[in-house]
């Protein structure tokens, strides 16, 4: 899981010929001693998540969030999205639902890492309409699953995900997302941590159909 970082903060040193550089210092989860970067160059696509760094003290290694990412703003597909919303709020869910699977579909360079929120948007709300009115988990695991490609940070996207896979009987998958879920969680976010509270039935019930380790459904 991403370890909060101590200091996160420009450089005032550039590397030249790159984008701007951090400061980054953290405390190691392992031994407990602070590590201090300078001049971190974190322009590289495969960041715009998070970055791993090694300690220098125990060579542990950790994750670290990438605070520097912007989202993706689209305005047509924002646009689109907001009509869904609209329609979904005048009690249209079939027309909200359309145009969430037109943002769901919606095609991107394959060399572009991120995403638009939009379209993160819309496949989450997808997968939560499809798992909340008892459609195919299998369904709601693939537009949840799209969505945490892009967003793996987030710990409820890790929740909703767990509970699609209880639904589909992948006991092992739910309860490694619940526990990814349970250590991304936001200090007092007691929605959340409720949620997993009120998961762990539904998950036993699984277990004692399908088994304690079924990952795949």
């Amino acid at each position: 899981e991403p370890h909060p970082p101590l200091a996160f903060d420009v450089d005032d040193r550039p590397l030249p010929h790159r984008a701007e550089t951090y400061h980054l210092a953290w405390e190691c989860p392992r031994c407990g001693r602070r590590n201090d970067l300078r001049r971190v160059p974190l322009d590289s696509p495969l960041h715009i998540q998070y970055f791993r760094v090694t300690c220098r003290h125990c060579c542990r290694r950790v994750h670290l969030p990438n605070l520097t990412h912007r989202p993706w703003h689209e305005p047509t597909l924002e646009a689109r999205y907001a009509e869904a919303q609209e329609l979904r709020a005048a009690g249209k869910m079939g027309e909200a639902l359309a145009i969430l699977a037109e943002i769901a579909v919606a095609t991107f360079p394959s060399h572009l890492p991120d995403r638009p929120v939009a379209f993160i948007q819309a496949n989450r709300d997808l997968g939560t309409h499809i798992l909340e009115s008892g459609g195919s988990p299998l369904m709601a695991q693939h537009y949840l699953g799209i969505a945490l490609l892009h967003r793996c940070l987030d710990s409820r996207l890790h929740a909703l995900h767990a509970l699609a896979l209880v639904a589909g009987g992948s006991t092992g998958a739910a309860r490694l997302h619940a526990e990814q879920a349970r250590r991304l969680m936001a200090p007092g976010d007691t929605a959340l941590a409720a949620q997993l509270a009120g998961m762990g039935k539904s998950l036993r019930e699984a277990e004692a159909k399908y088994g304690r380790d079924r990952y795949f459904s």
